[in-house]
């Protein structure tokens, strides 16, 4: 684990900007979360840009603690990031959800679904289409909210960054000596 300590650490980097842009938008006006601008933003910085941007550093970093760099390590490498990166992120939502503000997943909903019944009604909708879809919606708000959504969310995250890992696992690892030949 002594060799992985680059990609421990920005994995808590990862981890903190997560926290931080969540706890900074909390602060200023929790309204925010519903912004069509947020939710765009945060997604190119938290879930591609910042995850990518440290994989590639946190999988650069290890490489020179091993002779050879295989696939196997490189990925460990990146993943390890995205790892760390979902405990911290997952145990803040945790305290998030069940302390500091547990009324909020669910303001969050139903302001969510308030917007999707506007638009709904807006597109010419009849009532009782949108009182099906509002029904079928709210079946799946076990999952999307509270503690089991958060960690189906983060569960979600440590897929993403497995995929992200093998891409960069194959990019980072030691080219063989034959493959370099030809």
């Amino acid at each position: 684990m002594k060799n992985y300590r680059p990609s421990i650490r920005h994995g808590v980097y990862l981890g903190l900007i997560a926290v931080f842009s969540h706890l900074i938008v909390y602060a200023v006006d929790p309204e925010i979360f519903l912004s069509k601008a947020y939710g765009t933003i945060s997604t190119v910085i938290l879930v591609l840009a910042a995850p990518i941007v440290l994989m590639v550093l946190g999988a650069r970093d290890c490489k020179h603690f091993f002779s050879s760099y295989s696939f196997r390590k490189a990925f460990s490498a990146a993943f390890i990031v995205g790892l760390v990166a979902a405990l911290i992120s997952l145990l803040y939502t945790l305290l998030f959800v069940t302390v500091i503000d547990p009324e909020m997943t669910d303001w969050l909903y139903d302001e969510k679904m308030a917007q999707e019944m506007e638009k709904l009604t807006d597109a010419g909708y009849s009532d009782e289409m949108i009182e099906r879809s509002m029904e079928m919606a709210s079946g799946f708000k076990k999952y999307t909210t509270g503690v089991l959504g958060s960690t189906i969310m983060h569960g979600f995250f440590l897929l993403w960054y497995a995929l992200l890992a093998l891409i960069i696992g194959a990019i980072q690892k030691d080219k063989k000596q034959e493959d370099l030949i030809a």
